[in-house]
């Protein structure tokens, strides 16, 4: 039954048929059913730093005869999204529920749920390099990719084991420096090592 005043009847039960020996008056009366309260918890979500926020969604408890988040009309206000530059952390989502209404039910307390950002991936590579053997070691570089947000970062250079002396080869790492930047914190490095490879030196 809904909510509202609905009025309540009356069924005289005579078991002995003695009722005709009275005068029955019968004052009827109202029943008034008032709204159920439902409750909410707002979902906890989560998400790659520079990726979009996802959407936000409420579970409700409460709903009775099997009813359920269906008999609610309505928008909710979902704030506390950072969007795209959101940095990495726990964001709280708060939920207004004020513009929600329903014929049987109020909504009271709905919970906040938080939005968690975890960290992109940026690779540090060592660039490839050649030299001729008895050469010194050419500058060597620190390639960063994978940045989002068009965040800009800069690589230490890279390193070797190679010498001046170091036979000809290719099995000379070249190791990424450190990475650095304003938004470093937002991502996770993986290093990936380049190779030096030593050229024969020509001989007269």
């Amino acid at each position: 039954t809904h909510v509202g005043r609905h009025p309540v009847g009356i069924n005289i039960v005579d078991p002995s048929g003695r009722l005709g020996n009275y005068n029955v008056t019968t004052n009827l009366a109202d029943i008034v059913i008032g709204k159920a309260t439902i409750n909410g918890d707002v979902n906890a979500v989560s998400k790659v730093y520079g990726d979009a926020d996802p959407a936000n969604t409420i579970t409700y408890n409460g709903f009775v005869n099997g009813e359920n988040s269906n008999v609610l009309s309505g928008n909710v206000t979902f704030t506390g999204n950072p969007g795209v530059t959101g940095n990495v952390g726990n964001h709280p989502i708060h939920a207004d529920t004020s513009g929600l209404t329903a014929s049987d039910y109020i909504v009271g307390n709905v919970t906040d749920g938080g939005l968690t950002i975890n960290p992109a991936s940026l690779t540090a590579t060592g660039k490839d390099a050649t030299r001729e053997y008895g050469d010194n070691n050419p500058g060597l570089e620190t390639v960063v990719t994978g940045g989002k947000n068009d965040d800009t970062f800069a690589g230490n250079p890279a390193t070797t084991t190679a010498t001046q002396s170091s036979d000809v080869g290719n099995n000379y790492p070249i190791v990424p420096g450190t990475v650095t930047g304003t938004k470093i914190n937002n991502y996770v490095v993986s290093n990936v090592n380049g190779k030096l490879t030593v050229t024969p030196a020509p001989l007269t």
